[in-house]
């Protein structure tokens, strides 16, 4: 009798240690994740943009739902910290849009942060008839530099563009019609001394025109006479708007 009660405290004694052990090995509610910045929420204008975001977990996880219009730089990651880069698309549906960046793991564990892009919004440099009745359509002549010249003194149409919005802005759009099939466009300085983009082909509609940093830098106003100078070598076209959007 006394050794059956032995062996029976002995029995007992391991499946207490077998239990404990399991125990130890893996414990429960202690998984964590996170996202940082730690604001609840990241914005991009209506141009878009990329934020990096810093995504902290000791299990696996993935991306469990983003918007349609955010791309991300990694699905899903590892115990220890990612750098999560978010881009934004161009806001090209004409309000401003919201969504949200859900990251967790199967057992539903998450983590969210909201994301709100605004509507783009057009500014005037030429065009705006509707506050500007002078403003109007014009078609510029071969080899006129003053046509299509930013500049209030020696520009024949454009006024000059300020230098907070040089380097500031990254493209220029331009509203043409009447494009000819041998329009031939070059893009300078007042100077003359720099070409930026030559033999330029636009077709009627829509142009773009990328500000560089070296634009930015050489067309600024503190520089007498180093205004942004669209000419055309041959052909014709009517510009009837200028804008940037934001």
């Amino acid at each position: 009798m006394k050794k059956n009660l032995f062996f029976a405290l002995v029995l007992i004694s391991l499946i207490s240690c077998s239990k404990e052990k399991v125990s130890e090995e893996t414990p429960s509610g202690n998984k964590s994740l996170s996202i940082k910045p730690s604001e609840t929420s990241i914005s991009f204008t209506g141009t878009g943009g990329s934020e990096t975001l810093t995504i902290s977990a000791n299990f696996d996880w993935w991306i469990i739902s983003k918007p349609e219009w955010i791309e991300v730089s990694t699905n899903g990651g590892s115990l220890g910290t990612t750098s999560l880069t978010v881009e934004a698309d161009k806001n090209t549906k004409g309000k401003s849009r919201i969504g949200a960046i859900i990251v967790g793991n199967s057992s539903m564990l998450t983590a969210s942060i909201e994301v709100y892009q605004n509507s783009l919004t057009k500014f005037w440099i030429y065009g705006d008839v509707a506050n500007f009745p002078d403003q109007v359509p014009f078609q510029p002549s071969a080899w006129d530099a003053a046509a299509m010249r930013f500049s209030s003194t020696e520009g024949a149409h454009f006024p000059t563009i300020p230098d907070d919005i040089y380097f500031g802005m990254k493209t220029l759009i331009f509203d043409v019609s009447d494009v000819s099939a041998d329009c031939d466009l070059k893009v300078m300085n007042g100077w003359w001394s720099n070409t930026y983009y030559d033999h330029v082909k636009w077709q009627s509609g829509l142009n773009e025109l990328q500000i560089t940093e070296t634009i930015a830098r050489e067309c600024a106003k503190g520089a007498e006479g180093r205004d942004l100078v669209l000419m055309l070598y041959s052909g014709t076209m009517t510009l009837n708007s200028v804008y940037y959007e934001e």
